[in-house]
């Protein structure tokens, strides 16, 4: 499993302790969650395009939910008023949620990403928590692309991003800090690898042979507020395995 698999699943299971039963997964792709978690309590909540969900739903039509309900919000981010759009399906914005916004954050250009951030910030109750991946700005400038589409944004800050919208710090760590644990499925870090904004902002400029890739989650509106991010170095992929 990769690395951003695991810290996804492992967000949405530290939040169904807290007894949190939203997940919201914005650019879900073909995201599986809430066929293989089995959070049999749990509302999944999926966002993409329309286009992709005209794929999705023929193949997951017989296959078995493991999660109390699984609702679609087709559209695009930035163009769709997304409170208006989640609560129509049956979102609750004073439950507290989980928001996966995996492999998306670089696709988004930093209007649209600000925009994003303050949205979900109206939307995430207390308890609430996020977790998505992402590259920073020195990356994005050297032109990355995955399989020919360029990548539009990157940030030095973005817990200055996120602390604007309602969450407070972060904690970036170097890739040696995560360590997925093949046998255990589960993910290891090492916080004697955390570096803070500054560092990341001056680290050693990115080629496309080594690329810096953030692995964000963030804990909204209870009495200490962080976020946990990892910074990785990898190939010139988008993909981290």
């Amino acid at each position: 499993m990769t690395k951003r698999a695991l810290a996804g699943d492992e967000l949405v299971q530290e939040a169904y302790g807290r007894v949190v039963r939203q997940v919201v997964i914005l650019g879900a792709g073909m995201d599986a969650r809430a066929f293989r978690m089995g959070l049999f309590d749990t509302a999944f909540f999926e966002v993409d395009r329309k286009e992709l969900f005209e794929v999705k739903e023929p193949l997951v039509a017989d296959v078995p939910l493991q999660c109390e309900s699984r609702r679609f919000v087709p559209g695009h981010l930035g163009i769709i008023q997304l409170a208006a759009e989640l609560e129509r399906v049956g979102f609750d914005k004073l439950k507290p949620s989980v928001w996966l916004l995996e492999g998306l954050v670089m696709y988004l250009g930093r209007d649209d990403m600000k925009r994003l951030a303050f949205e979900m910030g109206q939307l995430a109750a207390l308890g609430s928590s996020l977790w998505y991946d992402a590259f920073s700005e020195a990356s994005i400038r050297q032109g990355m692309s995955y399989y020919g589409v360029a990548f539009e944004s990157g940030f030095d800050d973005y817990d200055k991003l996120w602390q604007s919208s309602g969450f407070d710090t972060a904690e970036v760590l170097l890739s040696e800090g995560v360590v997925v644990d093949r046998k255990e499925k589960a993910i290891r870090r090492n916080l004697l690898f955390q570096v803070n904004e500054v560092q990341l902002r001056h680290a050693l400029c990115p080629s496309m042979e080594d690329e810096l890739r953030i692995f964000t989650s963030a804990v909204e509106r209870q009495s200490a507020r962080t976020a946990h991010s990892f910074r990785l170095r990898g190939t010139s992929s988008c993909l981290v395995s």
